[in-house]
This record gives C-alpha cells, sequence and structure tokens, in this order.
C-alpha cells in the first residue's frame, strides 16, 4: 500500500466533517487514513478486513517464534 500525503494525510476538524465519506473510502480504495491534530498525526484508521490481515499475520509471527 502506497502512502499518499493528499489522500491518506487528513486533519482531524477536517475528518469530522466528512467522516462518512473517509470511511467508505477505508474499504474502497484499501488506504490508511492518518488524522492529524495540530499538525501532527493523531490517529490510524484502516478498514476491518486489512485489521483482520494485520491480526493474522500477527499471530503468525508470534507462532512461529
Amino acid at each position: 500500500m502506497d502512502f499518499n500525503l493528499e489522500k491518506d494525510l487528513i486533519p482531524l476538524s477536517k475528518f469530522r466533517n466528512s467522516y462518512k465519506k473517509y470511511i467508505a473510502s477505508l474499504t474502497e480504495e484499501k488506504r490508511s487514513i492518518v488524522l492529524t491534530q495540530n499538525g501532527k498525526a493523531a490517529a490510524i484508521l484502516i478498514s476491518p478486513q486489512e485489521y483482520d490481515s494485520l491480526q493474522k499475520l500477527q499471530t503468525k509471527l508470534t507462532l512461529s517464534q
């Protein structure tokens, strides 16, 4: 997954005003969203599918140790 500052870095105030659009894009575009507060990263949003994939990968890595 490539990172695109224009699409993926969103000020929290802008997210609040258009959250439905951004939530939809998580699944449709398979992109994460970095929410910023005062110009600094505050949170990262990922789709439920991406979260599941990360959990499975973490389990595999843990079991292989």
